[in-house]
Order: structure tokens, then sequence, then C-alpha cells
């Protein structure tokens, strides 16, 4: 949500995705069907502009982060 966003504590809130999201990956093997997705290199937290905005209270956060995760 973008209330979230202009939260300047929410780059300490992500960080442990950090490592959890590219090890998850490694886990399931997608970087075999994929090596070209696979870097060595940190991965950042970027705050997206200009995109859709969930309703609060309507229980759908997971959607919207999935969408827009490797934008």
């Amino acid at each position: 949500m973008k209330e979230f966003r202009e939260d300047k504590t929410y780059g300490q809130l992500l960080k442990p995705l950090q490592v959890i999201f590219p090890q998850w990956l490694e886990d399931v093997r997608f970087y075999d069907i994929r090596p070209n997705l696979h870097s060595a290199e940190p991965w950042k937290i970027v705050s997206i502009e200009d995109v859709p905005q969930q309703q609060p209270e309507s229980s759908d956060c997971g959607v919207f982060m999935l969408m827009f995760t490797c934008t």
C-alpha cells in the first residue's frame, strides 16, 4: 500500500526478503530452468511508483506483491 511504501522504515522491514527470495528460488531449482536470471549481486529493494493500489482491509496484498516483485 502507498502508505507503507512512503514509510522510511520499509527498507529495513523488507531486508530479510533480499535473502529469502533468492534462496527460495535456489531451493526450488528455479535457476536450473532460468540460469540467466541467477545473479551473485544482492537483490535491491525498489519502491515502484504508479502501480494499482489495493483497498484497505481487502486481504489481497499477496497478489499485489507478487505482481510487482520482479518488475
